[in-house]
């Protein structure tokens, strides 16, 4: 773990903090080496974390990020209370120390176009450059849509995992999936093939996105301690819902004190109240449009588009 702090001045709703360094693509891209995040339904995700109050400060959980063959940079995101957004200078020139550990990213080729588990077997290959006897983990980082299907992957013809707990409904999910130490000898030194099973008939299937699936090798144990940080938002631990056309449902903590945002598109603050615990908002008629409704609280911050309709 690496802290990682933003001196802010100045009224500040939230600083995410953004890394540039290569590591798993989870934007979907294809690039590996890039500003690491993007946003799903609003909420920015797959970025080095966020801070809500000061001082400003997350850990940066660097178990699985892979060595480095370049300096990294860093970058603050800042959102002001009127949901203005300022992007700080990158901080540059920075180097991932780690002496007696290293992890390796082994980025898959051969990705199949359209890999969607109902119409049968899908195969991919990735390249192991170290020594796999010696890797004291392993894991599949991958993006999917209804991800209730993937349930037999294998590396070089032996099963090494079901996909583990995930929601068994039509979603988009990330997996990032940790193999049992005894499925790591599956995994070989040089060219490997990781496949996917077919869906029985009449099911959806898992749909695997691009790059693929991207298997993660650590070596060694990383050494360094620090206390870690709440630096995303748990789906599971706040959320927010329409409750009728005049009112905001906010599931929170029953010990969470929270700030409700109710904003227009152009940034236009329309309401602002503060509360404690899970409880129903009045937000009152609203004209027919689009609007932004965001949930600030400890647990995080989490944004939702709303329509209101004639």
């Amino acid at each position: 773990l690496n802290t990682i702090k933003a001196e802010i001045t100045g009224d500040v709703e939230q600083v995410d903090f953004i890394g540039y360094y290569d590591g798993v693509n989870w934007e979907g891209d294809g690039e590996y080496h890039q500003w690491h995040y993007h946003f799903f339904k609003y909420d920015i995700t797959h970025h080095i974390g966020s801070a809500t109050s000061a001082p400003y400060t997350v850990q940066w959980e660097t178990e699985w990020i892979p060595d480095q063959d370049e300096p990294m940079k860093l970058m603050a995101r800042v959102v002001g209370p009127d949901g203005m957004v300022y992007m700080t200078e990158a901080v540059e020139d920075l180097t991932l120390e780690r002496p007696g550990y290293s992890v390796e990213l082994c980025k898959p080729y051969d990705v199949p176009t359209g890999w969607v588990t109902r119409v049968g077997s899908k195969s991919e290959n990735f390249d192991v450059e170290g020594d796999p006897s010696q890797a004291t983990g392993a894991r599949l980082d991958f993006v999917t849509w209804c991800p209730v299907y993937i349930d037999n992957i294998s590396i070089n013809g032996t099963f090494v995992s079901d996909g583990g707990e995930r929601p068994h409904t039509y979603t988009y999910f990330p997996f990032e999936l940790e193999l049992e130490e005894s499925k790591i000898s599956a995994i070989q030194q040089g060219q490997n093939t990781l496949s996917t099973a077919k869906t029985p008939d009449g099911k959806h299937g898992t749909e695997v996105n691009w790059p693929g699936i991207q298997v993660t090798l650590k070596y060694g144990e990383p050494t360094a301690t620090a206390e870690e940080f709440p630096a995303r938002t748990s789906p599971k631990a706040i959320s927010l819902s329409t409750a009728g056309r005049t009112a905001i449902r906010v599931t929170v903590p029953a010990d969470a004190d929270h700030v409700l945002e109710l904003l227009g598109l152009d940034g236009r603050r329309i309401m602002r109240d503060a509360g404690h615990g899970p409880r129903v908002c009045e937000i009152g008629k609203l004209s027919p449009g689009t609007y932004v409704v965001r949930l600030h609280s400890s647990q995080g911050t989490v944004t939702r588009k709303m329509v209101v309709g004639r």
